[in-house]
């Protein structure tokens, strides 16, 4: 989730940092003329559009690495609990339902005292 995050904001900024570059080249001159501007604007460009880049995914680094620190922490922490669990009764000590309950749910039977006659 956190990789789909960080590919989607940095497709947004490449986005946006190319129209500011295109823009940038209206400011050229036309043709042959322009090729030195354009390659100084691309240039300039490039080096600002790397490092806005690498401040994005060491962002998204550093929420990856504190996702990883706290699941390890939480892992940690029910590891140690385990060594309680295992220690405890399976079931409690006393029964979860009443014994007469249990008793009404019986169906009812019929017992024959004596032959018919």
């Amino acid at each position: 989730m956190i990789g789909r995050l960080e590919l989607a904001e940095i497709e947004g900024a490449e986005d946006i940092h190319r129209a500011k570059m295109w823009d940038a080249f209206g400011h050229c001159p036309e043709g042959v003329a322009g090729e030195p501007c354009r390659a100084a604007e691309r240039d300039r460009y490039e080096a600002e559009w790397e490092g806005q880049k690498r401040r994005i995914q060491a962002k998204y680094g550093a929420m990856r690495a504190d996702l990883e620190r706290r699941c390890r922490t939480t892992l940690t922490r029910a590891g140690g609990q385990s060594g309680f669990r295992s220690t405890r009764a399976s079931s409690p000590t006393t029964p979860r339902r009443n014994a007469s309950t249990q008793s009404t749910k019986m169906l009812p039977c019929t017992t024959v005292t004596q032959a018919p006659s």
